[in-house]
C-alpha cells in the first residue's frame, strides 16, 4: 500500500495522468479486499476523474464497472442498476476489467427476485467460458455457483464455488470472487447435508493468516455457523460484525 501511494504522488506530481489512474483503482482493490468500500468508492471516483483526462472510453467502463463492487456492498443498490442499464455488449468487451459488474448485478437481481434478469447479464459474459485467465475463471464460476444456487441447484452451485475458490493460492483469499465462492459454496453444502465439506470450508477459512482475513467473510461464516446451531447471540454478532 505504501508502494503503491508513493507511486501515484509521483504520478500526481509529474502528470502522469494513465498511471495516476491505475494506482488509483490498484488502491481500491486493497480497499476491497479488507472490506473497506467507502475509501474503495473514493479511490475510484479520483481514478474516474483522471480517467476522464485520458479520454478513454474502456478505462472509463472499467472503473464505472469497478465502482459497482463497493456500491453492491454498501447497499447503494439502484445505482449498480442504473450502471448495469446504461451498459451493452460492446462496451463490455471493449478491453476494461468489468468483472465487478457481473458480480455485483447478478447478485442484486437474484436478492430482488429477478431471476431472469440476473440470468440475462450473466450470458452478457458468456465469453468468459472459456477465459484462460485465472481471475476471470475464478469471478465466473463464483456467479455461476450465486446463480446456481438461486435455482435451487445445489450440487451445481457447489462445484462452482470449489471451482472458484482453486484460485485462492494464486489470487489470495480475501479475493471478491474467492469471497464470493466461500459463501455460496458453505450455502449449498449445508443445504445438502454435506458436512463434510461444511466443515472443509469452515477450515480453509480459519487456516487464513489474520493479515489476509476479510471481516465479510468473517461475519458470513459466523451467519452461517450460528444459523446452523440456533444460536440466537452468534448470529446478533454476525449482524454486528456486518
Amino acid at each position: 500500500a505504501a508502494l503503491m501511494k508513493h507511486g501515484l504522488e509521483l504520478a500526481l506530481e509529474h502528470g502522469l495522468t494513465e498511471d495516476a489512474a491505475t494506482f488509483y483503482f490498484i488502491l481500491s482493490d486493497q480497499c476491497f479486499r479488507s472490506d473497506r468500500y467507502e475509501d474503495a468508492l473514493d479511490y475510484l471516483d479520483r481514478s474516474l476523474e483522471q480517467v476522464h483526462k485520458l479520454g478513454s472510453r474502456p478505462y472509463e467502463m472499467g472503473t464505472l464497472a469497478e465502482r459497482t463492487y463497493p456500491l453492491w456492498m454498501l447497499g447503494r443498490w439502484d445505482e449498480v442498476i442504473t450502471t448495469e442499464a446504461d451498459t451493452d455488449k460492446e462496451m463490455l468487451d471493449a478491453g476494461g476489467v468489468v468483472l465487478s459488474l457481473l458480480q455485483s448485478a447478478v447478485d442484486i437481481y437474484i436478492q430482488r427476485g429477478q431471476l431472469q434478469e440476473a440470468l440475462r447479464v450473466f450470458h452478457l459474459f458468456d465469453r468468459l467460458e472459456d477465459s484462460t485467465d485465472v481471475q476471470d475463471q475464478s469471478t465466473y464460476a463464483a456467479v455461476r455457483a450465486t446463480l446456481h444456487r438461486a435455482e435451487g441447484r445445489h450440487e451445481e452451485a457447489l462445484a462452482a464455488g470449489l471451482v472458484a475458490l482453486e484460485a485462492a493460492p494464486v489470487l489470495g483469499p480475501s479475493f471478491q470472487g474467492v469471497k464470493q465462492a466461500v459463501v455460496e459454496a458453505l450455502e449449498s453444502a449445508l443445504a445438502l447435508g454435506d458436512h463434510a465439506k461444511v466443515e472443509e470450508l469452515y477450515a480453509f477459512v480459519d487456516s487464513i493468516p489474520l493479515a489476509s482475513a476479510s471481516p465479510y467473510m468473517a461475519a458470513q461464516v459466523q451467519r452461517l455457523r450460528a444459523r446452523t446451531a440456533g444460536d440466537a447471540e452468534g448470529l446478533l454478532a454476525a449482524v454486528q460484525e456486518f
